[in-house]
């Protein structure tokens, strides 16, 4: 009888500990969906405006585009810096490590774009759009793999607050 009461005992115990790693896991998780949430919200919005500012109403002149590049080149920045503050914990680190290099690849795109565009000349346009694309694909896997993440805790987004 007593065998049977420290298998018992044991078994609960195991359950104690898998439910309280569930439950730091959910927050880790929760912390990183608000956190890559907001990476998001930031991309987005750099998106639209760099796609209202690409789609001008009025010609603009070299040293106005050049200023423009510039400034977004720099508000890009704020978005990789978002992205290395991202948990980087050994559960989430692969994700992080994936949002940082598609943020990183992009403003590299951007900063190339900065340098070399020229009037009339759409090659550094192209080129930049082809690395936004990239990047956008890189952040459809990460949706996707954190989901997956979530899924092997028995987790779904709504579980986590996104």
């Amino acid at each position: 009888a007593s065998v049977k009461k420290v298998r018992g005992q044991a078994g609960a115990g195991l359950e104690m500990l898998r439910a309280a790693g569930l439950e730091a896991n959910r927050a880790t998780l929760a912390a990183f969906s608000t956190s890559l949430q907001e990476v998001n919200k930031q991309w987005d919005d750099f998106h639209r405006a760099y796609d209202s500012w690409r789609n001008p109403t009025t010609d603009a002149t070299r040293e106005a585009i050049t200023a423009e590049l510039k400034d977004l080149n720099s508000k890009f920045s704020g978005i990789v810096t978002q992205s290395r503050a991202l948990p980087q914990n050994a559960l989430l680190r692969p994700l992080s490590e994936m949002v940082i290099a598609a943020a990183e690849k992009e403003q590299l795109g951007l900063a190339r774009l900065q340098e070399s565009w020229r009037l009339y000349d759409s090659t550094a346009w192209r080129a930049f759009v082809q690395e936004q694309q990239t990047a956008e694909k890189s952040r459809r896997q990460i949706r996707g793999a954190f989901t997956d993440l979530l899924a092997k805790y028995n987790l779904t987004v709504r579980d986590v607050g996104q």
